[in-house]
């Protein structure tokens, strides 16, 4: 059972988060070592556990057979809107579900180029599978 579970690349934000690394600092300490410099010297502090970051790991979002690989997917993800399509050639692709110019959900577009962009249903703006915007039809093709 395949499962879209590509981790947001395109979010440029992290997503705020005050969990700590579930691994935490397992064995950063070792209570039965002595000092060799002083009997008076202390241990050093063991370092803080850096915060877990959801977006740079895989986090299941919903089963490929329930998506429609013609459209585009609504999802919500510890609060953040993203959007699940198929690109023709680089498979399934999350991304913020958030047209950069007037704030539209992607989710509502169209795949165009045979399935390699997403276009916003607003004004046309299209967006590859790195989130880049690749088309704006208001601007003239030549410039």
């Amino acid at each position: 059972r395949q499962v879209a579970a590509k981790a947001a690349a395109p979010v440029t934000e992290p997503l705020e988060t005050s969990a700590q690394s579930p691994i935490g600092n397992i064995g950063a300490e070792d209570h039965n070592s002595t000092s060799t410099s002083s009997p008076a010297a202390s241990p050093a502090p063991a370092p803080s556990p850096s915060p877990f970051i959801w977006t740079r790991h895989w986090v299941p979002i919903i089963p490929v057979s329930y998506l429609d690989p013609s459209r585009p997917t609504p999802a919500t993800i510890l609060g953040q809107p993203l959007v699940i399509w198929h690109h023709a050639t680089q498979g399934w692709v999350v991304q913020r579900d958030v047209c950069p110019h007037r704030l539209a959900p992607l989710s509502e577009g169209r795949l165009e180029g045979g399935g390699t962009r997403l276009a916003c249903a607003y004004h046309g703006w299209e967006f590859n599978e790195a989130g880049a915007c690749t088309r704006v039809p208001q601007l003239a093709s030549d410039a």
